[in-house]
């Protein structure tokens, strides 16, 4: 029965996070396009995803705009054709033309590097062993309140129960390290691809020296920020796991490519 809710949570998962316009849309994003863009600024956004699209050979993916004053920005999809790139209004307010470039340059590294997909099936593995919790509470309630069941028998659903929701602890748990540690790794990843794709580095340093030097918060209120915490940006703030790396650390490893 674990196996079977664990898998079946896990399937559910992958399939309600492959979907990059229906992640955009739980931010409560617009879609930006020619007829939707209302300012100078999402029409150069716009600019920006096409050029950086063309540097890196995939498809343009589509552009939302998320109502959110904290930066950062994600991509999401579960392939190059459906992909989607997010960016938060103040994201778009904040950074110049030259640092936008550098942190949409970022997000299609991700999708040129995989890691939407990545990000996909271990979101999706760690999502379906919550599901472990929520089995176990259905047969602790039930043992406890089944007077049918006799004292043996209730004993062993306890810690049948007990059981259950250590594994699904120690998993999730296991399962929020790796996904942080793959993130960090990834981040830096997406850095050298955004510098290759920009061909100036400054840029995207620029742009993480707005965050670094000018006090700007990265802290995101939509709840769904904290499920796909790992696929922003930048961190989000309360994470237990820290899943981007320090800034610092960031800027020192794009200035040593030059």
């Amino acid at each position: 029965m674990a196996f079977i809710v664990q898998a079946s949570t896990t399937a559910f998962g992958f399939f309600k996070k492959s979907d990059g316009h229906k992640v955009a849309v739980a931010f409560n994003a617009r879609l930006l396009d020619e007829n939707s863009a209302n300012s100078l600024a999402e029409k150069q956004a716009l600019n920006i995803v096409t050029e950086q699209a063309l540097a890196a050979s995939v498809p343009t993916p589509s552009l939302y705009l998320i109502p959110e004053q904290g930066i950062n920005a994600f991509a999401a999809g579960k392939s190059n054709k459906n992909a989607i790139v997010a960016i938060t209004e103040g994201a778009l307010n904040s950074f110049n033309r030259t640092e936008l470039s550098g942190v949409i340059a970022h997000e299609i590294g991700h999708i040129v590097n995989q890691d939407i997909k990545l990000n996909i099936q271990i979101s999706a593995f760690v999502f379906g062993f919550t599901a472990l919790f929520f089995l176990a509470r259905f047969i602790f309630y039930n043992a406890m309140y089944n007077r049918r069941m006799d004292g043996r028998a209730k004993l062993v659903m306890f810690a049948m129960a007990a059981v259950i929701a250590i594994i699904g602890a120690l998993t999730v748990w296991m399962g929020r390290i790796l996904q942080a540690a793959m993130s960090r790794q990834r981040e830096y990843l997406a850095d050298a691809s955004a510098v290759q794709f920009t061909r100036y580095p400054d840029g995207l340093v620029q742009a993480f020296e707005v965050l670094e030097n000018g006090g700007k918060s990265t802290k995101m209120e939509n709840p769904s920020s904290k499920e796909y915490a790992h696929a922003m940006m930048f961190g989000i703030g309360g994470e237990l796991f820290a899943t981007h790396p320090p800034l610092r650390e960031r800027i020192a490893r794009i200035q040593n490519q030059k």
